[in-house]
């Protein structure tokens, strides 16, 4: 593939090479742990901020994390703190703070939800 001259990182196909690396290399292969975390956190650019369940269950199994029940409150809990008219900052600290509180193992998906509050900004 050749880069535009003038575009770096583009190439004649328009994807970046990071999208080119992490993504799967044929039809029905599925991406690796890399591919699936860049993915979670392209859903931050490309989505509106009020994703469904369905999205956020999506989210969860692109960090790598399995699906229980006491993550669903999280988005409820981000639209509350959201509301409540605090700082981003202080918001996403609760949020982080939250997602490791009901799973230690969530640490990742604390982060994308603080992410999360900072595209909402």
């Amino acid at each position: 593939m050749r880069s535009y001259r003038g575009l770096p990182g583009r190439t004649d196909r328009g994807r970046s090479p990071a999208a080119r690396c992490l993504a799967p290399a044929g039809p029905g292969r599925r991406p690796g742990p890399a591919g699936n975390l860049f993915a979670a956190w392209k859903r931050l650019a490309e989505r509106s901020p009020a994703g469904g369940p369905d999205t956020f269950k999506s989210v969860v199994g692109s960090l790598g994390l399995r699906w229980s029940d006491d993550l669903a409150g999280l988005p409820e809990g981000l639209d509350d703190l959201t509301r409540s008219g605090r700082p981003a900052p202080i918001i996403a600290a609760a949020l982080m703070t939250e997602a490791q509180r009901l799973r230690p193992d969530a640490e990742l998906l604390g982060w994308w939800l603080a992410e999360r509050i900072g595209s909402r900004a």
